[in-house]
């Protein structure tokens, strides 16, 4: 399947129309499943797609490979953390919270204090998250 990987990934990067079909049809093989690329590229719609649970899996398979050399630059590291964080918060205001979601919004925290950004907005989503 490293053709249908190879594939996939370059509809993302160009933004055809459909990409995101494309991306959850790949997951869904199991020998992709695990495919840090192929997860990054089905953080967003999940997201739009309100499937928060999954979201935070995506970005856990993607957070694991960079152990092993699955590489992000640094904004694509602030995305994952930001949307998980985000996830995070849609799961516990549904009241099904996720135990991996605190640890996502420290991740974001931490990459916006250390750009020197404002982390008021993350700071308000640990409280809700504390409750």
């Amino acid at each position: 399947d490293p053709e249908i990987q190879i594939a996939v990934i370059v509809l993302f990067n160009q933004k055809v129309p459909g990409w995101q079909k494309s991306v959850d049809a790949a997951l869904a093989r199991r020998n992709l499943a695990n495919a840090p690329n192929l997860n990054f590229a089905g953080i967003k719609p999940a997201y739009d797609g309100a499937k928060y649970g999954t979201v935070i899996k995506r970005a856990d398979v993607v957070w694991r490979n960079l152990k092993k050399g699955y590489a992000l630059s640094g904004e694509q590291r602030t995305f994952l953390s930001e949307f998980a964080c985000r996830s995070a918060l849609q799961l516990h205001l549904m009241q099904k919270p996720n135990d991996r979601g605190f640890d996502w919004c420290e991740r974001w925290r931490s990459r916006v204090s250390k750009s020197g950004g404002s982390t008021s907005e993350v700071d308000d989503i640990l409280d809700q998250l504390e409750d």
